[in-house]
């Protein structure tokens, strides 16, 4: 179930390009992947760009709910994006003795239900701006344009691109994104 609340979402990233590679794998913004048909966990465990997310959907067990027959829309965030994070805050999700929180936190970049850029940009004109939807996790991310490009914002006010939108599978969509979404508390 989706929730859709007015929010008034300030600024937007301006990027410099439209185009690009991330790997050989999978291109950006309106590029194709080489990945078709099979699951949302397939292609994510299938994909170089996202060993770190399919390590960690694994230590969980989301991998088999992923796997499974219900439609999910995945934001799964590249390994750079993992990277970048500070240090100890990918410690603090990894911990074992912190399998809840890594749950929730993966779950906060899952959407209940296939959800593709252009229903997102519906979404866009009906509320006539930005809006909130909400995740697995009980995060609330921020949805908004930025031109051509669909952009969220996640509970720290950090924006996030879609880098490779609409990776239709099976049991849902992947949208490839270049950060984590990190919950507010």
């Amino acid at each position: 179930m989706h929730f859709i609340l007015k929010a008034f979402l300030a600024g937007c990233l301006v990027l410099g390009s439209a185009g690009g590679a991330l790997s050989g794998n999978i291109l950006v913004a309106g590029g194709t992947s080489s990945y078709s048909g099979g699951s949302v966990m397939q292609m994510i465990a299938n994909s170089p760009e996202h060993s770190t997310l399919a390590a960690m959907l694994q230590t969980t067990g989301l991998d088999q709910t992923l796997a499974g027959n219900g439609m999910f829309t995945v934001f799964a965030p590249v390994n750079s994006a993992f990277s970048a994070l500070h240090p100890g805050m990918l410690d603090q999700y990894t911990n074992p003795a912190k399998r809840a929180e890594l749950t929730r936190f993966l779950n906060c970049h899952i959407l209940l239900g296939r959800i593709d850029t252009a229903t997102l940009r519906r979404l866009l004109a009906v509320q006539a701006g930005p809006y909130m939807i909400k995740t697995l996790g009980g995060c609330y991310l921020g949805v908004e344009a930025n031109g051509a490009m669909i952009q969220l914002r996640d509970e720290r006010g950090t924006v996030v691109s879609i880098l490779a939108p609409d990776l239709r599978r099976s049991n849902g969509e992947v949208q490839v994104i270049d950060k984590v979404l990190i919950p507010g508390n």
